[in-house]
């Protein structure tokens, strides 16, 4: 064979060769285009905050004696900040910090009074559960038991002889 013949049958195998090997597939647009990871900025929404009031779900019991311990439970009683997150320009979600979910992380302190007499307050989270003692030395009589944490709830409570 002439070496021409020899150099010409060599580049065609090599022009083969290179179309049969598999090359990587090229980007698809729409997979790029799906997942951008563009800044995302937190902005006070137009109040800045939100008012959780107080829900009670373990009211005291309507009659005590003086020195007995009673409970009471409630959520809320709180303000919370509310921020707004947008990506792209884009609203994506609403931010609560605390978040309420975890807000037992944060807590504040929960004034307890009755009949304007302060009782020993407590500190709680978002979920409080209070463990009240009416003074031994309380007479007789009806009383108005007041747990201030962010707003205020009463009760009626009538100390037993």
């Amino acid at each position: 064979m002439k070496p021409i013949t020899w150099l010409l049958l060599l580049l065609g195998c090599g022009v083969v060769f290179t179309a049969c090997t598999p090359s990587a597939p090229a980007p698809d647009p729409r997979r790029a285009a799906a997942t951008p990871t563009p800044d995302c900025t937190f902005s006070p929404l137009p109040t800045g905050e939100m008012l959780v009031n107080t829900e009670v779900t373990t009211p005291p019991p309507a009659q005590a004696r003086a020195g007995e311990v009673i409970n009471v439970a409630f959520n809320g009683g709180m303000m919370i900040n509310a921020q707004e997150r947008r990506c792209a320009g884009e609203s994506e979600s609403i931010i609560l910090t605390p978040n309420i979910a975890t807000a037992e992380a944060m807590t504040r302190f929960v004034r307890i009074s009755l009949n304007n007499t302060a009782l020993p307050g407590v500190r709680c989270g978002y979920t409080c559960d209070l463990q009240i003692t009416i003074p031994a030395d309380t007479a007789p009589g009806t009383y108005r038991l007041q747990i201030s944490a962010w707003d205020a709830v009463f009760f009626d409570l009538e100390v037993l002889p």
